[in-house]
C-alpha cells in the first residue's frame, strides 16, 4: 500500500515521500520538488498569488496587479459588462421600488437617480402639475375629472343670478350663507327646544328647473357644539306646494365641522324648487345649522388629461442621458407614447426630452415601463425632473416613478 501511495505522489510531482520532496533540507526534506513545480503539476499555476507586473500565468489562484495590489473593488477593471444595459438598470430601480414599498419610504435619492413610490406627495411638484388626483389609500396618481358644477351659484344675498334662497327661520345667520361657498359663515335656525321641523329652500326661478341627483351638506360646528341635522328629507316641487320626496336620511352624524357629506338619489324629473326638510337634530343643542349646501345634476364628470411633474433633484455632474422606470396600471386601453408619455429634464423643467416607453414586465397590479431620453440637446444644467403626461382623456394609474441619469 505504501508503494502505491508513493507512486501516486510521484505521478503528481510531489515526491515519493509525503514531506521530503517538498520541504527544504533545513526542515528535513530533500527539496527535490519545489512548491511551484508541485502547483504546476496540479494545474494550479506556478504561484498561488501572482504579481501581474511579473507576467500572468494560466491557472494561478489569485492574480494581483503590479506591485501586489488587488483589483479595483469598484469593478473598473472588469470587462465585458455594459453600464447601460436597460434590463439591468430596470431591475436595479425595480428593487428600489420594492424597498420603498416594504419600508414605507417616500422619496429615495440615489447618487445618480431618484425613486418615488408615492408613499406620500413630497416628491411631486403640486404647483406645476395639473389634472392629477392622489389616492392616499393606495398610493397612486390618476388623471382627474372636472365634476359637474353646483346648480346654485355662490350667493351674496337672498337672490342672485335668478336664484332665491329662503328658510323656515334664522337666528341672525341668514339662509343664503349656506350657499356662499364659504366655511366662515352658515345658516342657523332659531334657538328653540322645539326647533324642528326646519327647512332650507332653493328656487331656481320660472323656466329654469333642474334635474338634481345629488346634494351635499357640510356641518358648521363640531359635535361638541352640535347643531347638525340628523334626520331629514330632500324634496322637489314645481309649484312650491306639492312636494315629491327624492331622498330620506335618518340618524346621520356629522361630527366634524367643514367635512362634506354627499347624498345621491335617482331622479329624472326637473324641478324648480328643492328643499331640505329637517325633522330631528343629530345632537342636543336646540337649533339647526348648515355650513354649506350644494345641489348637483346627474351629468357624469368630464375627464381631463394629467400632467404630473416631480420636484427638482440635483445631479452631481451634468447628465446627458436619462433612464425612466414607471410602475403603471391601465384602466382604459392605453397606447404607449400616444395616450401615456414620459419626459426628463436637466434644467429644472424648462426643457423636456421624451423617453420612448416600452413594456418590460407585467405585475399582479399593473406593469413596468422603461424608456431612455437623450438630454444633450437641452441647455446645461443639473436640476433633474421627470414628467408624465396623459392624453386623449384616457384613465390610468401611476404607482411609482424612478429617474436615473448618467453623463
Amino acid at each position: 500500500m505504501a508503494s502505491v501511495a508513493a507512486t501516486a505522489r510521484t505521478n503528481l510531482g510531489l515526491g515519493a515521500v509525503a514531506t521530503e520532496s517538498i520541504l527544504p533540507p533545513a526542515l528535513g526534506g530533500t527539496g527535490a520538488v519545489t512548491a511551484p513545480t508541485a502547483r504546476i503539476n496540479l494545474g494550479l499555476g506556478s504561484a498561488a498569488m501572482l504579481d501581474a507586473g511579473a507576467g500572468a500565468g494560466a491557472g494561478n489562484v489569485i492574480v494581483v496587479q503590479a506591485g501586489g495590489k488587488l483589483p479595483a473593488l469598484d469593478g473598473s477593471d472588469l470587462t465585458g459588462l455594459s453600464a447601460s444595459d436597460p434590463v439591468a438598470r430596470a431591475n436595479i430601480l425595480l428593487n428600489a421600488f420594492r424597498l420603498a414599498v416594504v419600508g414605507g419610504l417616500s422619496v429615495q435619492a440615489m447618487v445618480d437617480g431618484v425613486v418615488d413610490e408615492f408613499e406620500d406627495q413630497t416628491g411631486v411638484d403640486d404647483a406645476a402639475s395639473t389634472g392629477e388626483i392622489y389616492n392616499v389609500d393606495n398610493d397612486y396618481y390618476s388623471a382627474g375629472a372636472i365634476p359637474p358644477s353646483d346648480f346654485v351659484p355662490a350667493m351674496s344675498a337672498y337672490t342672485a343670478d335668478g336664484v332665491t334662497i329662503s328658510a323656515s327661520a334664522d337666528n341672525g345667520d341668514l339662509a343664503w350663507k349656506a350657499f356662499n361657498d364659504s366655511q366662515s359663515s352658515w345658516w342657523q335656525s332659531q334657538i328653540d327646544p322645539n326647533s324642528t321641523p326646519q327647512w332650507l329652500k332653493v328656487d331656481f326661478g320660472a323656466g329654469n328647473s333642474k334635474v338634481a341627483t345629488k346634494y351635499t351638506l357640510t356641518p358648521a360646528y363640531d359635535s361638541g357644539t352640535g347643531l347638525a341635522p340628523g334626520t331629514w328629507t330632500f324634496d322637489g316641487s314645481n309649484d312650491d306646494s306639492a312636494w315629491t320626496q327624492l331622498d330620506a336620511q335618518s340618524g346621520i352624524l356629522m361630527p366634524t365641522a367643514g367635512v362634506k357629506r354627499e347624498f345621491t338619489f335617482s331622479n329624472a324629473t326637473a324641478y324648480r324648487y328643492y328643499r331640505i326638510r329637517i325633522t330631528a337634530r343629530a345632537y342636543s343643542y336646540p337649533a339647526i345649522a348648515i355650513g354649506e349646501m350644494e345641489i348637483y345634476g346627474g351629468a357624469p364628470p368630464v375627464a381631463i388629461d394629467m400632467v404630473l411633474i416631480s420636484e427638482a433633484f440635483t445631479a452631481l455632474v451634468q447628465p446627458n442621458e436619462a433612464f425612466i422606470v414607471m410602475w403603471q396600471e391601465d384602466v382604459s386601453a392605453i397606447t404607449l407614447n400616444a395616450d401615456l408619455k414620459a419626459w426628463a429634464s436637466r434644467d429644472g423643467g424648462v426643457s423636456w426630452s421624451q423617453a420612448t416607453l416600452t413594456e418590460e414586465a407585467v405585475l399582479s397590479t399593473g406593469r413596468i415601463l422603461t424608456g431612455s431620453a437623450a438630454l444633450s440637446g437641452q441647455p446645461a444644467g443639473v436640476a433633474m425632473r421627470w414628467k408624465v403626461t396623459t392624453h386623449n382623456t384616457k384613465v390610468l394609474r401611476v404607482h411609482g416613478i424612478a429617474l436615473q441619469w448618467s453623463a
